[in-house]
């Protein structure tokens, strides 16, 4: 060892730097990747949305060339590719308001779309999340007052211990089953406020 040259370490010197340079950007491919899976494809409601915007008459059918059944068709909806991303995804906040927010649409179809006005973009009704999260927010907070109120009420009509004990349990089994399906809280949340 003491009697190698001196520009053998040199060029070690220079092999681990370009190593360096290298190991640096396969982290940061690596990094770039694992954001890349993080991001979720586009809401079903949204990219019919943009659909039937692209095929409007307001775009006059401009869509021509290879991508241009990029988004799909409103005729096709599912012929898509499947990696199609969402830069601003829709956000979901819980389970019930997800589930009134993708079926109360079906509703105004049949009768309370007097409601709203036809978008003159997208040539038909648009029923935004904004006034249905309103509405279940508004729905949430009642049940949420209500559900104490029952219970007191339903414990004073009670004589015996044993059916009191039932129906503490009830409510509190109750109460988690709401929180977990009307809230977005996190388990430790949901333990905390069931446990007290």
């Amino acid at each position: 060892m003491l009697n190698d040259s001196p520009s053998l370490g040199q060029e070690q010197l220079i092999l681990v730097e370009k190593l360096r340079k290298k190991i640096s950007q396969y982290n940061k491919v690596i990094i770039q990747q694992s954001k890349l899976q993080k991001i979720h494809p586009p809401d079903p409601f949204d990219l019919s949305n943009v659909q039937h915007f692209l095929y409007s008459d307001d775009m006059e059918n401009e869509m021509i060339g290879e991508d241009s059944e990029t988004w799909g068709k409103p005729s096709d909806p599912d012929n898509h590719p499947p990696d199609l991303i969402s830069i601003k995804p829709r956000k979901k906040v819980d389970t019930f308001s997800t589930l009134v927010a993708e079926n109360v649409v079906h509703l105004f179809k049949y009768g309370l779309g007097h409601l709203t006005q036809k978008n003159q973009y997208l040539g038909r009704k648009v029923y935004y999340d904004a006034d249905v999260l309103k509405a279940t927010s508004f729905i949430t907070s009642i049940l949420a007052s209500l559900i104490p109120i029952a219970s007191i009420w339903v414990l004073v009509s009670l004589d015996s211990l044993r059916n009191k004990m039932i129906t503490m349990a009830a409510f509190n089994v109750l109460i988690s089953a709401c929180l977990n399906f009307f809230t977005d809280a996190r388990r430790t949340d949901v333990f905390a406020v069931t446990a007290v």
